[in-house]
């Protein structure tokens, strides 16, 4: 028996002679979409469509590139990932218009040329698409996860602002002028300093980005080692208004300063909480670490140590310990004063701890490779590297509040 072939046209006669046909009619049998049948009944076979390949290609440049990358959109379904530097390669699309768009770009990149763009495949054709992507640095509101520091790389102190891994330096102040000891506001917004710019010492607050400069201060007195409270509404800071140098605490806006100590203080550190605050004296003929409440009473002793200089405290974000300086050393203990641990044993000369916001880490001044730089180190003391790496100019972080959140 004679097999039958794929698919079977069959003729008919004409129905009906009102039709007054002559043609016969074919009549296609099939059991998948066929294009018709050819006038000796054998039918064409199926519609297959053409193929082709698009090839997506990104390059992306600037400052603060999303390393997250992009997305591919084409005909405004399907999509794939693609890395900020990077190709995907879209096979077996349909021969026609496509539109294609780049997508998922971060607010502060752009994206060259037409996107979404259309772009026509051939049968069995392949065709490239370059995205190029520029991205600028993002305007921020607040310091984030970022260090200040004083230095003299610019041949007069300045006060500047790098990321903790000590990239990305820049200058805050710019000025010709005596700028240190910044502080970091604890919703990273304003930084505080003492400059030199009026003559005398004075505490200056200045949004994060170094602009809109305020004296709080202005006093013809020397007022240096600003620190915010934890809640940003006041600030401790250093004067020798009243004779000796003292602790005052102030508004954030430099209305109602109040001598707290009225007797030799200077460096002062709030808790987390508030309520006390850890300060510098030489009351006892020694400088020793002390610690009082918020508003000046109840001054206690924490280091006892007889012929050591204890300096520059720093509480840690959780309350518990107190990082200082101790003889060229960064020690930390609790906050009663018990167990000292000295956590850097180094030959150079270490000082003014700061404290990660969260706890971790901190950063401190130290001149072991020659210069003062600025390093950081795990809480215990272990893996300290050295974040500014510059040469002939010495760089120290603000403390005890140089880490922003």
């Amino acid at each position: 028996m004679q097999a039958k072939p794929p698919h079977q046209c069959r003729r008919y006669p004409n129905p009906s002679p009102l039709t007054r046909l002559t043609s016969a009619i074919a009549v296609c049998v099939v059991g998948t979409v066929w294009t018709g049948c050819t006038d000796n009944g054998v039918g064409t076979g199926p519609t297959m469509p053409g193929i082709g390949t698009l090839v997506i290609e990104v390059s992306t440049s600037g400052q603060d590139v999303d390393s997250d990358g992009y997305l591919v959109l084409v005909d405004g379904s399907s999509s794939r990932s693609i890395e900020v530097n990077g190709t995907v390669t879209l096979s077996d699309l349909s021969t026609g218009d496509h539109v294609v768009e780049l997508t998922g770009v971060a607010e502060n990149c752009t994206v060259g040329g037409v996107n979404p763009r259309t772009l026509t495949l051939a049968s069995g054709g392949m065709v490239q698409s370059d995205f190029e992507v520029n991205c600028i640095a993002v305007a921020t509101t607040a310091l984030r996860d970022q260090i200040v520091f004083w230095t003299y790389r610019d041949g007069n102190a300045e006060i500047y602002v790098m990321n903790t891994d000590g990239s990305r330096i820049l200058n805050l102040t710019q000025a010709l002028s005596f700028d240190s000891e910044p502080a970091i506001s604890p919703d990273g917004k304003r930084v505080l300093f003492m400059t030199a710019r009026d003559g005398n010492g004075e505490v200056y607050v200045m949004n994060h980005d170094g602009s809109s400069p305020v004296n709080l201060t202005n006093h013809p007195a020397h007022d240096e080692r600003p620190r915010w409270s934890p809640d940003g509404s006041k600030i401790a800071f250093t004067s020798d208004r009243s004779g000796a140098f003292s602790i005052f605490v102030m508004n954030a806006d430099g209305s109602n300063p109040i001598n707290l100590t009225n007797a030799q203080a200077n460096g002062a550190t709030w808790s987390p909480d508030g309520t006390r605050i850890a300060f510098t004296s030489n009351r006892t003929g020694d400088f020793e670490i002390f610690v009082m409440d918020s508003d000046g009473s109840n001054p206690v002793n924490l280091t006892n140590d007889s012929g050591r200089g204890d300096f520059a405290p720093a509480w840690s974000p959780d309350g518990t310990r107190i990082a200082f300086t101790s003889d060229g050393e960064i020690f930390v203990m609790n906050t009663d004063g018990s167990n000292p641990l000295n956590l850097t044993n180094n030959p150079g000369e270490d000082r003014n701890p700061s404290w990660s916001r969260d706890g971790s880490r901190m950063v401190f001044a130290s001149n072991r490779t020659g210069d003062f730089e600025v390093f950081a180190m795990e809480a215990d003391g272990s893996m300290p590297i050295n974040l500014s790496n510059t040469t002939g100019a010495a760089d120290l972080p603000g403390f005890p509040q140089a880490w922003s959140p």
